[in-house]
């Protein structure tokens, strides 16, 4: 392996190079029979896949009794918003959403619930209960409430935030704030 690593072009992936020989770590350097059997490799890791959080495979009736977590206090500056709604195409787009970095198994899920770090109750609207589940392999899933109507969190800039995820037969990478397009 070359040490270091290189960022993909559209930042999803890490590229790691490698070179390889048809020969073992003891193998005869005097007499290099591989000839022109050689290469260079590049391995390619998902960005933010290194760590996870993983939620195991229990169900419950209700929500509140899946695996759960609260993150520390979190927030976005204003000024996210002002450059997600200037990158706005489109009616109802734009604004800042929450995305998840995830993979979770057919009957797994994650959901969101936005809370106010100062009173640590949910953003009405963006509770627990009402949250969509996000389902499958993604890198950039959208977190969104009520069918997905709603999905950005502008009115929110700037304050401290607590997100409380319940999970189950998921891994968690990552949570980002992002524009929503």
């Amino acid at each position: 392996m070359a040490s270091g690593y290189v960022a993909s072009p559209n930042g999803l992936e890490l590229f790691l190079y490698s070179s390889a020989q048809p020969f073992t770590h003891g193998g005869d350097l005097a007499n290099k029979t591989w000839g022109r059997n050689t290469g260079i490799r590049l391995n390619r890791l998902r960005r933010d896949g290194f760590v996870s959080l993983d939620a195991p495979y229990a169900f419950s009736s209700s929500l509140s009794a899946f695996p759960a977590f609260t993150t520390v206090p979190v927030s976005f500056a204003p000024s996210l918003v002002a450059t997600c709604t200037g990158m706005a195409t489109g009616a109802g787009a734009g604004g800042v959403g929450l995305a998840l970095n995830a993979v979770t198994s057919v009957a797994g899920f994650v959901a969101v619930e936005v809370r106010l770090a100062a009173s640590g109750r949910p953003v009405v609207g963006m509770e627990l209960q009402h949250s969509d589940p996000c389902k499958g392999n993604f890198q950039k899933a959208i977190i969104s409430w009520f069918n997905g109507s709603v999905r950005a969190l502008d009115a929110l800039a700037g304050q401290k935030l607590l997100l409380h995820v319940a999970m189950a037969d998921a891994s968690l990478f990552s949570m980002n704030f992002v524009c929503l397009t």
